[in-house]
């Protein structure tokens, strides 16, 4: 069964509406926690921005940095340098799928269907 992490990825600032958390696969991992703390992840730079970004009105693009991918129902990217960390929405939350680093001006085809169908999988146990 898929599910939200246990605990959001970032402490929510005081005032904030919405918050982010990441996914937990039937097998018990976190692509998102094992990302940030692979070799070479800017971690420091994601959370300083996500902490920003929770203190904005929920799922407003900002810049380039987070916007609603065009094309794609209800896929939210979040850019760092040349990280890319993709989601859904489920009420107040963004949920983060999967996380990579981009080498091509396009998002990667293979890497929006595997948000769009943990989105998926995610909406069928828990409803949305």
């Amino acid at each position: 069964m898929l599910q939200t992490h246990g605990y959001e990825l970032v402490s929510v600032p005081l005032g904030a509406r919405w918050s982010i958390v990441g996914i937990v696969l039937e097998n018990g991992r976190q692509p998102i926690v094992e990302f940030l703390d692979s070799p070479g992840a800017d971690a420091a730079a994601f959370f300083a921005f996500v902490n920003i970004l929770l203190n904005a009105e929920p799922f407003k693009q900002i810049g380039k940095r987070f916007k609603r991918l065009k094309h794609v129902a209800n896929v939210f990217q979040i850019t760092n340098h040349h990280e890319r960390y993709l989601g859904f929405r489920w009420g107040r939350v963004l949920i983060l799928t999967n996380a990579f680093r981009k080498r091509t001006a396009e998002t990667p085809r293979d890497e929006i269907e595997t948000s769009g169908e943990l989105q998926r999988l995610f909406f069928k146990q828990h409803g949305g």
